[in-house]
């Protein structure tokens, strides 16, 4: 026996060495390929996971663009544009409100805005003559229906920026001055800045070379509507629009799951009840969340401490935490639409973060409420939130028009009844089925 075990004792040391090999291969791999998500964990929880991916070789900054499922895909496609122009030599060219140009030229342009955000130095407050100004220069011109952050435009192209999260725009236009790019930007009627870049300007000129003038002018190179406060993009033509259905949503156990799993409460909590109105609840500790017989999620924190939603400090940090839920709950839902950020209100204990839905290039307005998903920040942590589920759908019928001709922005320029006023190509969903398209008007602070 003794022979025996001298005879096998190499073999089971390379065994052990074997198993041991194994069992750090799958560690490493399983942290390398981990769908995490720091942005929503307690402060001291995230800097205690980065520091430990960083002894495995593993950086949660860059993972925000390179681990598949991370924050990236959650931001792809927050902040498409609804108008889009591109300024040449022998004119403009414009397109807006569901054209597929709209898409395919932030497409094309992608990388470019992507470099010019991720290398962009602070930005310098400019004067409103001096943002026109760049508008009629060589360059491409991006509208989003509200104002968002320019880290977060970066981050849902794929990059991170040192940028505040607190500089945000809802036009930028990208020219091309020397052998480099510059970002003018704009917010409201009240904020203007440019900052500069140091990705190569040709990006932008070869780019234009790829439209021809369509008649595209701003308004204030138009005496007809030039006194209006704010400049509009107007490509004097009539346009369509794709006709919008809402259709019912599925409620299922396993659609509730998924929904009480995205605020972080147990599915299988004890505490889970239906009302005879049809009403699903579940409650846990100080936390509740309620699915209403309307299709709304209610959702409520009155705990004094041990939150499940810690948020971290500043702006940005409230629209990371707010936006992955609002997609894995309404987005996830929303049929052909898909979440976009509405705005972030600074209060004295917090933040207020509203989003909407956006389907065929344009806003959709639903009838009762001022934004469709909106969440409550206090005091560090998601003390409410209030989310009106909706799946849209276009509606393509055989030997039926699927579009409906709007009057071109001219026509309807006085809708903005002076200055500091949006306009803008809205759905609007009263609840009946069908959705109507209609301009809107909105006043903005400032000017």
């Amino acid at each position: 026996m003794k022979t025996t075990r001298v005879r096998n004792r190499p073999v089971e040391l390379i065994k052990s060495l074997l198993i041991a090999f194994l069992v750090l291969s799958m560690s490493y791999l399983f942290l390398r390929t981990w769908m995490y998500d720091l942005a929503g964990m307690p402060p001291a929880v995230s800097a205690f996971f980065e520091r430990f991916y960083g002894f495995f070789g593993v950086k949660t900054t860059d993972s925000v663009v390179q681990v598949e499922g991370s924050r990236a895909e959650f931001y792809g496609q927050a902040v498409i544009p609804v108008r889009c122009a591109v300024t040449l030599d022998g004119g403009r060219f414009g397109a807006e409100f569901g054209d597929p140009t709209v898409e395919m030229m932030y497409g094309g342009l992608g990388s470019v805005i992507s470099e010019a955000i991720g290398s962009a130095l602070a930005p310098e407050k400019i004067s409103r003559e001096a943002f026109f100004l760049a508008l009629c220069k060589n360059g491409v011109y991006f509208e989003y229906s509200d104002p968002a952050p320019l880290a977060l435009i970066g981050l849902s192209l794929g990059v991170k920026s040192e940028l505040s999260g607190d500089i945000a725009a809802d036009r930028l236009v990208l020219v091309a001055e020397g052998e480099a790019i510059v970002i003018y930007g704009a917010c409201g009627t009240s904020e203007f800045f440019r900052a500069a870049t140091s990705a190569p300007s040709y990006e932008v000129t070869r780019e234009g070379e790829r439209y021809e003038p369509n008649g595209c002018e701003f308004s204030f190179e138009n005496e007809a509507v030039a006194p209006l406060g704010r400049e509009f993009m107007l490509i004097g033509q009539p346009f369509t629009v794709d006709v919008i259905t809402a259709q019912d949503i599925q409620r299922t156990d396993t659609v509730y799951s998924a929904i009480l799993d995205a605020f972080g409460i147990n599915p299988l909590t004890n505490y889970r009840y239906t009302s005879n109105a049809g009403a699903q609840s579940a409650v846990e500790e100080k936390r509740s969340l309620t699915l209403t017989a309307d299709n709304e999620i209610i959702y409520s924190d009155s705990g004094a401490e041990n939150h499940s939603l810690e948020v971290r400090p500043g702006a940005f940090a409230a629209i990371e935490s707010t936006r992955r839920i609002a997609e894995t709950t309404a987005g996830a839902l929303a049929g052909e639409a898909r979440i976009s950020l509405r705005g972030v209100t600074e209060e004295v204990d917090g933040y207020t973060v509203s989003y909407g839905y956006v389907v065929a290039g344009a806003p959709v307005f639903v009838a009762g409420t001022e934004s469709s998903i909106v969440f409550r920040i206090t005091d560090g942590y998601i003390s409410s939130a209030r989310l009106v589920l909706r799946r849209y759908a276009v509606t393509f019928e055989e030997n039926e028009q699927k579009n409906t001709v709007l009057m071109p922005l001219e026509s309807s320029a006085t809708l903005a009844g002076g200055e500091n006023t949006a306009l803008g190509v809205g759905y609007y969903d009263d609840g009946n089925g069908e959705l109507f398209p209609q301009w809107y008007a909105r006043k903005e602070d400032g000017g």
